[in-house]
Formats: structure tokens, C-alpha cells, sequence
């Protein structure tokens, strides 16, 4: 059966000074073959802070991707965490909680679920492009081509370093989950139900002054009787 979404996305967005870590309470429904996915996004000094872990009621996430960026004086950073239907069914509660490896400031996270999706894990080599995360480069900030798998699903994340007069767009082969300003940042997740083995482009636009931008994207396969393999696609650069 093909991936569907299962419930409403949310949103978490950090409140500056930051005193204790963000969390999101994001309780997943009831479903098959379940997978709730999460994006985190921050913005800090350099060199960037990145996400050491990401746990959903105690119980650790798997991370897809992450892609920090150091601009000329603030780094971003941005990663796509996800787990399976065992892990969301021994979790105790509903919290997802990050953790970070150094100072934490203007963080976002994003949640969505899904079922339907292939519970065997791994990764492959299969790896997308991804345009460099600049300081203040050209709008899309990047173009990702993927090769979609019919009943997979395709997920992106964003975050751009800046917030005034600013929104966030996808194209047309994206659906917007979230988005959202932090004090001095700006966050996203969209995704992709896909219906077709093509290539897709997934492009992330911002309306207004941009710079710091850097992007993240990961592709997961649908449940499947026998042999099933649940891709990630990570895109680069890595660091």
C-alpha cells in the first residue's frame, strides 16, 4: 500500500532566551506500518551547532541527514530524523525532545507521521544533489533532484537566517507541512506522496532578503508485502 500521511503536522518553535530545551508534543495515531518523521532546524554562532539526537518518548529517533552551513559570522543547520512503528509504540508519552552539541539558539521542530511505510530501516548509496548552502547566494536556495519510487514519499526541510517580510515557498511537487519564524531564522518541512517512478525537483524559496540557507531532503518506501526496504536519501554537503 502506498505511504499516507496520518494526522496533522506541528510546530515548535524555540522562545529567545533559551532557558531549557524545545520540545513538541506530537502524539502519533493509530495506523500500520507507522513512521513519524521530525525536522529540526537552528540557527548559532559558528562554528554551527548541530543535533546530536532526537528522542519521541524516550525513544531514540534514527537521523536521515543533517547539513550544517558556517556563514561569514552565524551558522544554520537543518536535519530530518525518523522512527518506525516499533519505537512509537513502546514510547511513554508524546514528547519529542532534541538534543544539541553546543549553543542552542533559535530552534525549530517539525513533526509529521505517516503509515503504510516499510519498518526494515537501512539506507542506501543512491544520493541526491544538492546545490551549497551559501551566505547569501541565489533564490531557490537550492534545486534537489530525486528519483521518486510510486508509493514512496519524499520529505524536505529548510531553514533560512533571516526573518523580515519573509515566507517560505515550495514548488508545485511539494506540499507544505510547516513553516515557521524563529527571532532571527526561518523554518520548513514539505513533502511529496509520490505517484510515479520520475525524477523530481524539490526547490525552497524564500519571498524576501535571504542568506545562511541550507536544505535537507530524504526519501522513504512504502510497506510492501515480502521484501520491504525503507530508502534514505541523503543529500550533501556532508560534513
Amino acid at each position: 500500500m502506498a505511504i499516507t500521511r496520518l494526522g496533522s503536522p506541528g510546530i515548535a518553535l524555540g522562545v529567545e532566551p533559551l532557558v531549557s530545551p524545545i520540545t513538541l508534543a506530537h502524539t502519533v495515531g493509530a495506523g500500520t506500518d507507522r513512521m513519524l518523521v521530525v525536522g529540526c532546524g537552528q540557527e548559532a554562532g559558528n562554528p554551527a551547532t548541530v543535533v546530536s539526537g532526537v528522542d519521541y518518548g524516550g525513544q531514540a529517533m534514527t537521523k536521515a541527514i543533517e547539513n550544517p552551513f558556517d556563514g561569514a559570522s552565524i551558522a544554520v543547520t537543518v536535519s530530518i530524523w525518523f522512527l518506525l512503528d516499533a519505537g512509537i509504540e513502546a514510547a511513554t508519552d508524546n514528547i519529542i525532545t532534541p538534543s544539541f552539541t553546543g549553543a542552542r539558539n533559535d530552534e525549530t521542530v517539525h513533526a509529521q507521521a505517516y503509515e503504510n511505510v516499510d519498518q526494515t530501516g537501512g539506507s542506501t548509496t543512491n544520493p541526491a544533489t544538492n546545490s551549497d548552502a551559501n551566505e547569501s547566494g541565489a533564490n531557490p536556495i537550492t534545486t534537489i533532484d530525486l528519483t521518486e519510487v510510486d508509493g514512496g514519499l519524499l520529505v524536505a526541510a529548510g531553514i533560512m537566517g533571516n526573518t523580515t517580510g519573509t515566507a517560505t515557498s515550495w514548488n508545485a511537487a511539494m506540499n507544505l507541512l510547516t513553516d515557521g519564524n524563529e527571532t532571527s531564522s526561518r523554518n520548513s518541512m514539505a513533502d511529496r506522496l509520490s505517484s510515479t517512478d520520475a525524477n523530481v525537483d524539490i526547490e525552497c524559496t524564500w519571498s524576501a532578503t535571504y542568506n545562511r540557507q541550507t536544505m535537507v531532503s530524504a526519501r522513504f518506501a512504502e510497506a510492501a508485502a515480502g521484501e520491504d526496504t525503507a530508502i534514505i536519501v541523503p543529500t550533501g554537503p556532508w560534513r
